[in-house]
């Protein structure tokens, strides 16, 4: 499945995953597949392409805690035809998406610190980054994605995400227009 962003040209892009707890199954193998050692619980996930004025453009279909997030970046496969979009990619180490241009944070070596500007440009990196935790928290006001979800069916589940990420850009439109 491509996804193209062809309205893109030279903007700014966010990539994030979130995260969202379930109940546990009462199934082994399920289990194991929905259990997310980085939360430590049973999960769902799914990434989130955000722009500069906090609008979520993209999400993709949900799928199991236990998957890593650059996984499911690579699963996504998204086009940038422009090519001269930028990708704000700080959580997906080596994720390199045809025709956008990511930008990494520099990571120190056992040996050496990191000089003054390396930590200037982290900072300001991660100054810029914030926005699209604001987007997922934005997201994640509604409190049925923040929450345990206890509705049981898949399909239940993704169509509760897709009205928060709709809510949220409907917000977001609002505040233009006021």
């Amino acid at each position: 499945m491509y996804v193209s962003l062809r309205l893109l040209t030279g903007q700014a892009l966010w990539l994030d995953a979130t995260e969202r707890a379930i109940p546990r199954s009462l199934d082994e193998e399920r289990q194991r597949y929905e259990y997310s050692g980085k939360k430590g619980f049973h999960t769902l996930k799914n990434l989130l392409v955000s722009e500069e004025h906090n609008r979520i453009l993209y999400l993709s279909p949900t799928v199991a805690g236990s998957i890593h997030d650059k996984a499911v970046a690579d699963e996504m496969e998204l086009k940038f035809l422009p090519e001269q979009s930028l990708l704000w990619d700080l959580a997906f180490m080596g994720y390199q998406p045809d025709g956008a241009k990511t930008l990494l944070p520099v990571k120190k070596s056992k040996q050496n610190k990191l000089l003054e500007q390396d930590k200037l440009y982290n900072r300001l990196l991660a100054s810029v980054r914030v926005r699209v935790e604001h987007v997922i928290a934005g997201v994640k006001r509604i409190r049925i994605v923040k929450d345990k979800i206890r509705l049981h069916g898949e399909q239940i589940r993704e169509v509760v995400m897709v009205i928060a990420c709709g809510l949220h850009n409907l917000r977001i439109d609002h505040r233009k227009l006021s």
